[in-house]
């Protein structure tokens, strides 16, 4: 003997569609994503120095930049974002990996 139901309610039909789209949207996926650390600044006073500098004033500071291979810059800091340090050398933009500055001085007026 077979059992029927004694009411039947029929799905509206906007449910049956959402039903149909959240499938879709909830796919597995085999990819694996490797999390890379954020990149920071090893030398901790180089990193507080970088922070004052690129802080914006009424007037710009002059800074000479000792890099790990000898170079020296002399410029302005523009913007610095996680170990990219933007420059500003004689009107000319440049990125500096925050890791290869050794030494920073300010310039006296």
């Amino acid at each position: 003997m077979e059992h029927e139901p004694l009411l039947f309610i029929k799905t509206p039909s906007y449910a049956v569609q959402l039903a149909i789209n959240e499938s879709t949207l909830f796919d597995e996926s085999t990819s694996i994503y490797e999390i890379q650390a954020p990149r920071v600044i090893e030398n901790a006073l180089i990193a507080h120095q970088l922070r004052f500098f690129a802080r914006p004033t009424k007037k710009d500071r002059v800074l000479l930049v000792v890099l790990k291979n000898d170079e020296r810059l002399v410029g302005t800091v523009e913007r610095l974002q996680g170990v990219d340090v933007t420059m500003k050398i004689f009107e000319k933009k440049v990125i500096i990996d925050g890791n290869d500055i050794v030494a920073i001085y300010v310039s006296k007026k």
